[in-house]
């Protein structure tokens, strides 16, 4: 019934797909699609471990992108739970539920889609996206802080259920430099795409759109040229975004340039021109479109077969581009085609600045442990110093891998040294993805806000900053100096200022700090670090102590839940002189691990590792109450230790395979009770009276068994976080207590003589023999 109901799910979740691509007007055979899904359980929220990742490729060239998401319960009678579902392109999403503040100096990149909370089915819709991978991530918002038994009541299971539709653009022109492309639009045809790609080497390239007119049917030709022309790189551009120009006119006609500087090398950038009102049915508008590229001699690059093959398959941008021979025809053309500024370095004039960086290349060491990456300069060394000069600033560069590095932390350290004791020093660092900062006319550099970190002489020991799930590209650290005297800045420092620049990538900031643990979560070729926090700290770091407990509060935790087993103190004592030394063993063992895993999982006292002390504990314990029902029993002593080793086993498989599961600790128990009542109906058959008696009923039996069940309800149904150290340390109590009212009586003393001389007896005696003397009465 899941499987079937999931199906339908799928199948409604693509119809809902096509219909909204019918509503859109995108049913056209010149559209190219490509649709995939994926389906995964989801949890509620503690950390990030809980989330549930989706990865899909959204392939170049694509106008709209359709994400439907679906919520699917095992069963029918399970209520929807409220979904929180966040979307990252290039890496996986920082997600915040709790609003936890994050560690200083963090620094968060905008995300495509925040954390947005869905009830059952949801369509999200992505005009034209940005290609490569997109990661979303999904979980439930649970705001309840009971802890329930798994088994206890019903048992719901929820899974999401991601559908993605691509919708490609396929009539694209392509652009090669210098080649002159004619087009013209008309009232049926009023939108027009081209594409370049851009290869590496290049300083700077113009879109121009020359000899732009509007023509008549009878020829004549007007003034006017409405034309809107957009550019962007990557992914197709909006109808009204990023860079745009309108026409102007000169003695050759009406003209329009775009003009990109410091350009992102090895991808496509696109030119969407468009009629700026409705053309009437009589008149077209004819316009040339031409490309020149200026290239960087220093940088001057051909092509290898490397490149080549990196550039066809996408593996260095994490997404499919244009075919094979495309691409070397492109590389081809663009050596003939491309001006190169052959004027030495070009690092002295303006200009030559301005186009022409010269940028220092950061290698990757990796190092023995995952996320962890060292990016050092060209010379090897440890430590990185850069010296800045007063007219140009230095930009260094590094790659981020796809899958390898995005799930680490990218850190970036900084100190200056001291100029004079007159003049303060900061250092401006811009760190962007994909392209370097834009540099004035002058050579200095211009950094959007978002992207601008600020190093003053007066950080003592230097400064570092974080940045999380750091997206798969090439970044760009520039860094320029600014000085300032008696209050006054002034943007020449007069003088070259030393920086050291450490930039490392760490599983987590700051290893989650003294109040958390990193570890690393693997999930179907997916890896990422996140912070387990601990008493009470939360936030992405463990730095957040808003919550945090007080030494007093973990004291009373630590205390009640340790301290609470020694009340099985008295019941191994009681064991021992009623010779029931297997009992004793048992009981004992259910104190010392118990007591031991709860400091363990309070304060980190472990003598072990943490899952073998959570497995003892729940073995121990689950067998202290079999093994106490079974010795209650009116039993034969071969048949009794027959039962103890086939629960020994049983017990160890079911807390092997979910120690949290209500049944896991009711199968012994019903079985141990099943044990014992059919021993003491065939007692009270074979005496023809009661067995126990009533006065054992009343005095030990009965408060033994309130005891036992008061602590399984507190321990069942009762827990909270919030009183988990009280209601399980009642628990602990009333286990080792009731221990002591239903432990039966001594054994007779003759028991090894009798088991001894057994085998000289007849079968049927013994049996008598061993039911009437050798099990323990009450």
């Amino acid at each position: 019934m899941v499987g079937m109901s999931a199906f339908f799910c799928q199948v409604g979740g693509i119809l809902l797909i096509i219909i909204l691509t019918a509503d859109y007007g995108l049913c056209s055979h010149s559209n190219l699609y490509t649709l995939m899904y994926q389906e995964k359980r989801l949890s509620s929220y503690d950390n990030y471990h809980n989330t549930a990742i989706f990865r899909f490729p959204v392939q170049s060239e694509v106008k709209v992108t359709y994400m439907n998401f679906t919520q699917i319960r095992n069963d029918v009678k399970c209520k929807f739970v409220n979904l929180t579902v966040a979307v990252h392109q290039g890496s996986y999403p920082v997600i915040n539920p709790d609003g936890s503040s994050f560690p200083d100096n963090t620094v968060l990149r905008p995300t495509v889609l925040g954390e947005q909370t869905m009830r059952s089915n949801m369509t999200l819709i992505f005009d034209n996206p940005n290609p490569g991978y997109w990661f979303l991530g999904a979980y439930i918002s649970n705001n309840n802080d009971r802890i329930t038994q798994k088994g206890l009541g019903k048992d719901c299971n929820y899974r999401l259920l991601v559908q993605m539709l691509n919708i490609h653009e396929v009539d694209i022109t392509m652009l090669i430099d210098s080649v002159l492309v004619e087009d013209s639009l008309d009232d049926t045809h009023n939108v027009t795409m081209f594409r370049y790609f851009v290869p590496p080497g290049v300083g700077s390239f113009k879109f121009i759109i020359s000899g732009c007119h509007v023509k008549h049917l009878d020829g004549k030709i007007n003034e006017e040229c409405p034309l809107n022309i957009t550019a962007r790189a990557n992914a197709l551009p909006m109808n009204d975004g990023y860079v745009t120009c309108n026409a102007t006119r000169d003695d050759s006609g009406f003209n329009c340039m775009i003009e990109e500087q410091h350009s992102e090398t090895k991808v496509w950038y696109y030119l969407l021109v468009q009629v700026t009102e409705p053309l009437l049915l009589n008149k077209t508008v004819q316009f040339n479109v031409t490309v020149q590229a200026t290239g960087c001699e220093n940088n001057k690059y051909y092509l290898s077969k490397e490149d080549e093959n990196d550039w066809t398959t996408g593996t260095s941008h994490g997404y499919s581009s244009p075919g094979r021979h495309a691409i070397r025809d492109i590389m081809e053309l663009y050596l003939y085609n491309v001006q190169y500024d052959v004027s030495g370095s070009g690092m002295d004039t303006g200009d030559n600045l301005m186009q022409c960086p010269e940028i220092i290349e950061l290698e990757a060491h990796d190092m023995t442990t995952i996320f962890s990456v060292a990016y050092y300069g060209s010379t090897g060394n440890a430590t990185n110093i850069f010296q800045i000069s007063p007219s140009k600033p230095i930009i260094t560069s590094l790659d981020i891998r796809s899958f390898i590095d995005i799930g680490g932390t990218l850190k970036i350290f900084a100190s200056v040294f001291e100029v004079n004791d007159t003049e303060s020093v900061s250092i401006i660092l811009c760190v962007q993805r994909d392209r370097i900062p834009s540099m004035t006319s002058d050579g200095r550099m211009e950094c959007l806000i978002e992207n601008e970190l600020q190093l003053n002489d007066t950080d003592v020991g230097g400064k570092e900053w974080f940045i999380p799930f750091p997206e798969a590209g090439s970044w760009y650290i520039a860094a320029s100096a600014q000085c300032s005297k008696d209050n006054v800045v002034y943007e020449d420092c007069g003088t070259d200022i030393l920086m050291e620049m450490k930039v490392h990538l760490t599983p987590c900031i700051k290893g989650c700090g003294k109040y958390g643990n990193c570890y690393v979560s693997y999930d179907a070729g997916l890896s990422y670090a996140y912070c387990a926090c601990k008493y009470g700290y939360r936030g992405w770091g463990c730095t957040d102590d808003s919550e945090a407990w007080s030494r007093t509060y973990f004291l009373v935790q630590v205390l009640l839940l340790t301290l609470s087993n020694l009340f099985f103190i008295p019941s191994i004592i009681l064991a021992v002189y009623r010779r029931f030394f297997p009992e004793a063993i048992v009981y004992f063992c259910t104190m010392f691990f118990s007591t031991f895993y709860h400091a363990c999982d309070s304060s980190d006292y472990c003598i072990m590792k943490y899952d073998t002390l959570q497995f003892c504990d729940f073995f121990s314990s689950f067998m202290a109450i079999f093994c106490t029902l079974l010795c209650m029993a009116k039993l034969p002593e071969h048949i009794k230790q027959t039962f103890t080793m086939l629960a020994a086993f049983g017990i160890a498989i079911g807390v092997d395979y979910n120690r949290f599961s209500l049944w896991a600790a009711l199968v012994p128990t019903l079985s141990g009770l099943v044990i014992l009542t059919v021993s003491w109906s065939y007692q009270c058959r074979k005496n023809k009276s009661c067995y126990p008696s009533k006065k054992l009923w009343l005095i030990r039996i009965l408060p033994g068994l309130t005891l036992a069940g008061v602590g399984f309800l507190l321990f069942a149904l009762l827990e909270k976080e919030d009183n988990y150290q009280y209601v399980h340390s009642v628990w602990h109590v009333c286990m080792a207590v009731g221990i002591l009212f239903l432990l039966p009586s001594k054994t007779s003393k003759n028991d090894e003589h009798e088991f001894h001389m057994a085998e000289l007896m007849d079968i049927s005696t013994i049996h008598a023999e061993l039911v009437e003397n050798e099990s323990p009465d009450y």
